[in-house]
């Protein structure tokens, strides 16, 4: 039974880890983002950026002058990229997908390209976190349910009673992800 209950929390630390993992000198734009306007973005400290699916467009100068960058992430839907979008910064990778508006500009520029589809594997990874997110519930309901019933166990001579099934299945109820 305890074997049971730590592999259950090490399950949940696991998955914690991994939902609120992120590098430190990285930011995310917001998803409701479409167009990344003239200088929106110059001078910042960054080292990755990750542009948003939803992102079409990248104005003159939107990131220019970073001096610590080492990674864009661009998806496939960018139809515009200004020529000097990233002027004055530091030589980074391009992560986009091959054939994109990403990738030729990569090419155009002299910068190295990976055809790194991150928007498709995050999808993926939420899909699976969303089924580890209902295995764990599954877990907990069932050591619920077992806890609920050792006490009956104990007293099986006595005349058990329905009460700790009952208790268990409150607890199963209270349990379920939406």
């Amino acid at each position: 039974m305890k074997k049971l209950v730590l592999c259950g929390v090490l399950l949940l630390v696991s998955l914690c880890m991994l939902c609120f993992a992120s590098a430190e000198k990285s930011f995310n734009l917001p998803s409701s983002l479409t167009d990344i306007d003239e200088s929106g973005f110059e001078g910042t400290a960054a080292e990755i950026v990750v542009l948003p699916e939803s992102a079409r467009s990248i104005g003159e100068r939107a990131f220019a002058r970073m001096s610590a960058l080492s990674d864009v992430y661009i998806p496939a839907g960018v139809e515009l990229i200004a020529d000097d979008a990233f002027a004055e910064s530091a030589p980074f990778t391009v992560h986009g997908v091959s054939g994109s508006k990403a990738h030729d500009w990569a090419k155009s520029h002299g910068l190295p390209f990976v055809n790194d589809d991150i928007w498709q594997r995050a999808a993926e990874r939420n899909r699976l976190l969303r089924v580890y997110l209902k295995l764990l519930a599954l877990l907990t309901a069932a050591l619920i349910y077992i806890k609920a019933l050792a006490p009956n166990a104990r007293k099986a001579g006595e005349g058990a009673s329905k009460r700790p099934q009952e208790r268990a299945e409150l607890y199963a109820v209270q349990l379920r992800f939406p």
